[in-house]
């Protein structure tokens, strides 16, 4: 019999490039079906994982697919602005650059920290005209400039109503017609705080102010002591100049010390909040303003406290 011939050196490196091909599975987007550029950290088990959950996609195919889910959640539809909206655009303007507004049957809600993540804002408003607008819906979100919009309301008067097509909220009535654009960016939702307190006031943060109108060159901060059923404040700066002075009655004892500035997002003439606060820990402020019988609105401020001796 013939000796049996022996396989090339060509065809050898064939067949092991194809072993090898077999062996290492091109992992493709399952959106597009382009092969995907793999950060060589990821193990195959991770890939699989997301293979089976239908979640391996590329970048441009995961940036697609944001769009779309946000596009779920976009309100489309007619929103009318009463004035229950006046003191939550007040309050939020001064804090907040953008926001976002969630809808849900007849309630509208925001709920945003500040750029420092120091302070946060939460409204809510309640029996607002939403048209059709059903209650069990899931939340429809709008994203707006609040300078904007509030602008946009001053200039509509109140009641304004407005529709919104998921890009651009539109105002129509006797002086014509006016579009201002939705944000396409939206923030996580920020959960509030769950916090124990134990010292609770009734107080207009006016008096604080008032106060401090004895002091020349004004602190970056007060310090509010709650004890013996009184609530003081207690500032001083870096010339020596230093005031403790009582601004209202309270329950409990507390003390902590909190950026003026931030305050001043409280500050309205005859207006007073209730307050809760505990020894080195965040104030809550509230106060609901009703107008009539059906329309109200719930505003809740959350500052973080300031640790520096005052």
């Amino acid at each position: 019999m013939g000796k049996k011939k022996e396989k090339g050196k060509d065809q050898e490196q064939t067949e092991k490039a194809s072993e090898q091909a077999e062996e290492t599975k091109i992992w493709k987007c399952q959106r597009c079906g382009k092969a995907l550029e793999l950060p060589p950290e990821i193990s195959d088990e991770e890939l699989k994982e997301l293979e089976d959950k239908g979640e391996l996609v590329c970048w441009n195919c995961e940036q697609e697919k944001e769009r779309e889910e946000r596009e779920k959640t976009v309100f489309k539809g007619e929103l009318t602005l009463r004035e229950t909206w006046k003191p939550l655009l007040k309050y939020a303007k001064r804090l907040l650059e953008e926001a976002t507004f969630r809808i849900n049957g007849d309630t509208v809600t925001l709920c945003e920290m500040d750029e420092s993540r120091i302070a946060m804002l939460k409204a809510v408003i309640r029996r607002e005209g939403l048209g059709d607008y059903g209650e069990k819906q899931p939340d429809k979100l709008f994203r707006v400039n609040l300078a904007t919009l509030s602008n946009a309301i001053r200039q509509a008067g109140y009641p304004a109503t407005v529709k919104s097509d998921g890009a651009y909220l539109h105002f129509a009535n006797s002086w014509g017609n006016y579009r201002m654009p939705l944000l396409s960016e939206y923030e996580e939702k920020t959960p509030p705080p769950k916090l124990e307190y134990t010292a609770h006031a009734t107080i207009d943060i006016n008096e604080i102010f008032d106060k401090l109108k004895w002091i020349h060159d004004k602190p970056d901060a007060v310090r509010l002591i709650a004890k013996d059923g009184k609530l003081s404040v207690k500032a001083g700066n870096g010339v020596g100049e230093r005031l403790e002075a009582e601004i209202g009655e309270c329950k409990g004892e507390g003390e902590a010390s909190y950026s003026l500035e931030y305050l001043k997002v409280l500050k309205e003439s005859g207006e007073k909040w209730d307050i809760d606060f505990a020894t080195e820990m965040p104030l809550h402020a509230q106060k609901i303003k009703r107008v009539g019988e059906r329309n109200s609105v719930q505003l809740d401020f959350w500052l973080a406290p300031r640790i520096e001796e005052i």
